[in-house]
């Protein structure tokens, strides 16, 4: 472990392990929150994640933990679960399919996914684990990713079009949205709140009154009670995929989480990122000086902390020092509009126009 990770949670653990009777506490009480409310953990083991327990306790952050299906008996996974709960950490559970089933969850696996989101919910009844937030990370087919940015690599721009045109079938999207409408109430009724994270280019897709893109990229969102909705802000791996010379500034944040708000309301969030890379290669932050700007611009933008999570936990403990991703962002207003983030939403909506 990291030798700053040590200091912060041997300063966690001192400032709230005991009560003032002296009886042990059941986890130390948050020193100062960190302006994001949960972190994404995708390559961390189970034993890493542990290890920062007492540091994501002092400042009020939950891990959303990559789950694969094809272990969802993992029996690290579910002894990290309690020694969290025991620690006050939140641990909501990621789950991911086998890149054979396009990893992330849409419309063409719906039923795959739906079966092993029971089986997890099955599980954590069995353990008496009580229930929390299962995260739905909806985005095109792993595969159909992976094709995707080899044609856009090469600026075969009628070449990506035609991809994502294959991808709309009405009638499997219909059939979709109706398996995770059913899944997103029996979770609910399990005492379950169920998070959709997804794609920030799902809210352009509203700009001209149709579902193109949701169609294209297999993403259902409506007619699914999701409890919570977020968009996937990550200004330095779109800034790379579709981007010009010049990287988009803190103002594509705020320009999704204005569009992100306005269309979904109080269940809208964000995610920002990316700290650390994560299944495709990508440009990071430089420092935490601009997770810092992104936070607050999404602050400015109206989405509060409840639902900003940033990518990923990995990134946070491999860069020291780890204190420069949990700094608070200093109050500001909305950002300066820039070019390079209206160029990439004119992009979107060019590819949007058609589909």
């Amino acid at each position: 472990m990291k030798l700053g990770l040590i200091k912060l949670g041997l300063l966690a653990v001192a400032m709230g392990g005991c009560s003032e009777g002296g009886e042990a506490a059941s986890g130390p009480e948050p020193v100062e929150e960190a302006a994001f409310a949960s972190a994404w953990s995708e390559f961390l083991t189970p034993a890493e994640v542990d290890g920062a327990l007492p540091l994501l306790a002092s400042r009020g952050v939950a891990v959303n933990l990559a789950w694969p299906s094809s272990s969802l008996s993992d029996p690290a996974r579910l002894a990290l679960v309690e020694s969290a709960r025991d620690a006050g950490v939140e641990i909501r559970p990621w789950l991911l399919l086998p890149e054979a089933d396009g990893y992330w969850p849409g419309s063409a696996n719906a039923a795959v996914f739906a079966k092993s989101a029971r089986g997890l919910m099955d599980l954590w009844a069995q353990h008496d684990l009580s229930p929390t937030t299962l995260i739905v990370d909806m985005e095109m087919e792993k595969g159909r990713v992976d094709q995707l940015d080899v044609l856009w690599s090469k600026q075969d721009v009628l070449g990506a079009v035609q991809l994502l045109k294959s991808g709309v079938d009405r009638d499997r999207y219909s059939a979709a949205t109706a398996e995770y409408a059913e899944l997103v109430s029996e979770a609910k009724s399990r005492g379950w709140r169920v998070h959709l994270t997804t794609l920030p280019q799902v809210l352009d897709d509203y700009a001209d009154g149709d579902d193109g893109l949701r169609q294209a990229f297999g993403i259902p969102v409506e007619g699914i009670a999701w409890d919570t909705v977020t968009f996937q802000a990550y200004r330095t791996l779109f800034g790379e995929m579709l981007g010009g010379d010049t990287p988009p500034t803190e103002f594509f944040v705020y320009s999704y989480g204005k569009d992100a708000r306005k269309l979904f309301g109080e269940s809208a969030g964000l995610d920002v990122g990316m700290v650390g890379a994560g299944v495709s290669p990508s440009a990071t932050y430089a420092s935490g000086a601009e997770l810092s700007a992104d936070l607050a611009a999404a602050a400015a933008a109206g989405v509060p902390r409840a639902a900003l999570n940033v990518y990923n936990l990995d990134g946070m403990l491999a860069r020291e020092p780890v204190e420069q991703w949990l700094e608070l962002p200093a109050s500001s207003g909305p950002p300066s509009e820039e070019p390079a983030t209206l160029e990439i939403r004119k992009t979107v909506a060019t590819l949007d126009g058609v589909l």
